[in-house]
């Protein structure tokens, strides 16, 4: 019955609830009685009524979301009534709230009906479950007889002697055929298995040295990275036409043999992982390219890393092949341990050997003292403090010991699962890798030609890139590890449907819209902004400060606006968070208030104005010039070239000397000094001349001379004056100081340097 599948689409849920109820019944007996046949038998049966029973699951949440449209409509007509009144209400309203809400019970009664049946199913599928990993823990810690017995080798090889023979015997229908006639199908056979293998190994060898001597680190990167790309992809292209000819001679052979049958998939099972791995050695180590390796171990380690991964490939195609020989025709129980200890030495020894090469030659590179400069921060910290082949090298060595040791102490599935998840891990994330790199190069190579701005897409497209593999590897790890495809099914209707938090529901749709939405409304808003400054803002007789007073005005708003439409396009009801954002508001309101009082100083900022970008100013002993206001601080630039930030809050509540708020215009004052026997009108007078006469001098308000002292050794003036640029007061003031001396040398006007009169009283007091 559970192999038949249900046709639901057309099937109304009155129909359906019941036929739910009963499979998942049905289910429930087949658990409680058992299953007979073997543990591998079990496991299959189960994952098929589990798939069924998963499917009327998802079916049934699915229409239990789905309210009925008169249901709909009471429940609007309920809504109009509103909640109940404090102090009561009237008796036509109380009947009528009664008779709608009855009303609204029974048009949801199906929906009830499914909801029903959708925890019956869910309830189902975990005991199902709970019987598969059961099943398969059994499975897995199975112990057998230990390989290392006498007895367990003789009746291993009594056993495979017989089974090769079994080989050799003729197809239904050739038993009465000679020998000799077959020997020709026989020769070509072999012949196209020799074609095919010379494909895969000398012509891709031939494809790649040929590639190989074209490559030139030093020429133009597109160039480089093409030929890269174009090596691994021309290796792969003539491993995969190597592999399907020797398929295809196989193919021959089992008209001839009738227990070739399978031989096809079997020399393609077993010759995909040897090539494969080497031709995945041979781009990761490139012994004959130092320029071309990922991973650079020298070159006679990367030789030897080659064909230690060539090796694993072949014990990993013997790993297929002794899993078909053991369910087409199982060994004994004596001997069924051997051929997969074989296998676990000859792969456990490939795999220990290739970390030891790891770690022999790559402890024996010469640091690069390049590398340690170049890189952010990251870079080099990942690169210092931690050593990944290391981790990896040792994850690798105590994988393999482990799977030797219990497949001599007679764990021959525990074996498998020490070390073959961790070999195949690290093929899918070697090759993703790859890949990736691979990518990365080809993008690097579009970007246009401003690097400031290409450097943040290709960061960009790079994450993306690698956030892509993670999710592609992720899953197929996860079954490598024991997961089942139909846990990891289950998780993805949990993404699909998501969970519901407060009354709101969040899935990965959800979360693509909204990332979405934010990211279309957040580039409109930088459109905007950049046709503003382009197009509109160019046009106006505005200063620079408000300029970009109204561009970053403009940029919170969107923002603001892009996250409430994003919001509303996901569906997500905010105001069922408003009790878990108002608690959490409060511990965060604590943390937050110096950020949260910038924040609000910025904007206040931004309206009132009393600074501007541009704007010369003094605060908390610091003077320069406003360089950018942004959301929490102001950058200014000192007159020293140093850049200052400022939090927004001292700029509010502080005293700020803003020396360019209203005008441009500054005062300075020139000081000087006149003997006591000058003309001091006529040095007024001069003073004057030179203030009125600099191009810089504003007319209102007027220059202006007082004297300011009699000095001990001079008669000190002072001249006071404004000019139109607060920036240029150090420079207009040099400039009128070496003008009054040239006036003041011209009009015989001295100025004295210190000096003191001393009176002798007497020469016997002197003395």
């Amino acid at each position: 019955m559970f192999l038949v599948a249900p046709a639901w689409a057309q099937t109304s849920p009155s129909t359906l609830v019941p036929q739910w109820n009963e499979r998942s019944e049905e289910a429930r007996e087949v658990l409680r009685s058992g299953l007979k046949g073997t543990a591998t038998e079990k496991i299959a049966r189960l994952e098929e009524i589990r798939t069924e029973i998963a499917a009327q699951r998802d079916r049934a949440l699915a229409l239990s979301r789905s309210q009925p449209f008169e249901a709909q409509v009471v429940e609007g007509k309920l809504g109009l009534l509103g909640a109940v009144p404090e102090g009561g209400e009237s008796d036509f309203a109380a009947a009528k709230r009664t008779e709608l809400e009855e009303e609204l019970y029974r048009l949801r009664a199906p929906q009830r009906a499914l909801e029903d049946s959708y925890l019956r199913s869910v309830a189902t599928v975990a005991l199902l479950d709970d019987e598969i990993e059961e099943l398969k823990s059994q499975l897995l810690l199975r112990r057998g007889q230990t390989p290392l017995a006498p007895s367990s080798w003789g009746a291993f090889l009594s056993e495979a002697s017989t089974k090769l023979s079994s080989m050799g015997r003729p197809a239904p229908g050739l038993e009465s055929v000679e020998v000799g006639s077959r020997v020709p199908i026989l020769l070509i056979s072999i012949v196209v298995v020799l074609i095919g293998l010379a494909i895969a190994t000398l012509g891709r060898r031939r494809v790649s040295v040929a590639l190989e001597k074209r490559y030139d680190p030093d020429s133009a990167p597109a160039k480089a990275s093409g030929i890269a790309v174009l090596r691994d992809i021309g290796a792969l292209a003539m491993v995969l036409v190597g592999l399907g000819v020797i398929a295809l001679a196989s193919m021959l052979l089992v008209g001839l043999y009738a227990a070739l049958q399978a031989l096809p998939l079997l020399v393609l099972a077993v010759g995909t992982p040897v090539l494969i791995a080497h031709w995945l050695g041979m781009i990761i180590f490139a012994p004959r390219k130092a320029a071309l390796r990922l991973a650079d171990l020298g070159d006679k380690g990367s030789r030897r890393a080659v064909w230690l991964m060539a090796a694993i490939g072949f014990a990993l195609g013997l790993e297929t092949l002794v899993e078909y020989v053991e369910d087409a025709s199982p060994f004994s129980p004596t001997a069924e341990a051997v051929a997969p200890f074989l296998n676990m030495l000859l792969l456990g020894g490939a795999l220990f050997g290739l970390a030891r090469t790891i770690e022999r030659y790559r402890s024996r590179l010469p640091a690069d003292p390049v590398a340690d400069e170049v890189g952010d921060e990251d870079e080099r910290f990942f690169r210092s403090k931690i050593d990944w082949s290391a981790i990896v090298t040792g994850a690798m060595k105590i994988s393999a010991v482990a799977a030797v040791l219990l497949s001599v102490t007679g764990f021959g599935p525990l074996a498998r699962f020490a070390i073959m998840p961790m070999i195949e891990s690290l093929a899918v994330i070697t090759l993703l890798v790859v890949i990736y790199l691979r990518i990365a190069e080809l993008l690097q190579q579009l970007r246009p030609l401003d690097f400031t701005k290409s450097k943040n897409a290709l960061t960009g497209a790079k994450f993306v890139l690698a956030l892509v593999f993670i999710c592609i590897a992720a899953p197929i790890i996860a079954v490598f590890w024991g997961v089942r495809p139909a846990e990891i099914g289950d998780f993805v209707v949990l993404l699909r449907d998501g969970v519901t938090i407060g009354g709101t529901t969040i899935s990965i749709g959800t979360v693509f819209v909204f990332i979405g939405v934010f990211i279309l409304g957040y580039v409109i808003t930088r459109w905007i902004q950049r046709a503003l400054q382009t197009m509109l803002l160019t046009r106006l007789d505005m200063d620079d400060g408000t300029k970009s007073a109204i561009v970053t005005g403009i940029g919170y708003i969107g923002v603001m606006l892009a996250f409430v439409a994003a919001v509303g396009a996901a569906g997500i009801d905010l105001s069922n968070l408003a009790i878990i954002f108002g608690a959490l508001s409060v511990g965060i309101g604590f943390g937050l208030q110096s950020i949260v009082s910038n924040f609000v100083s910025g904007i206040i900022m931004l309206v009132e104005r009393p600074i501007k970008e541009g704007d010369s100013i003094e605060v908390g002993g610091y003077a320069g010039i406003v360089d950018k206001i942004s959301v929490r601080a102001t950058r200014i630039q000192s007159f020293d070239h140093d850049d200052v930030i400022i939090p927004n809050s001292e700029l509010i509540a502080g005293t700020v000397r803003n020396r360019t708020l209203t005008d441009r215009m500054t005062r300075i004052e020139c000081s000087v000094g006149i003997a006591y026997d000058a003309d001091v009108h006529k040095a007024f007078d001069i003073l004057y001349e030179v203030a009125k006469s600099h191009e810089r001098m504003v007319a209102d308000p007027p220059p202006n001379v007082v004297m300011e002292q009699l000095g001990d050794s001079a008669l000190m003036l002072r001249l006071y004056c404004f000019i139109d640029e607060v920036g240029k007061g150090i420079t207009v003031r040099s400039e009128m100081y070496v003008e009054i001396v040239r006036r003041f040398a011209e009009a015989g006007i001295a100025i004295p340097f210190p000096q003191r009169d001393i009176h002798m009283i007497g020469k016997g007091e002197a003395e």
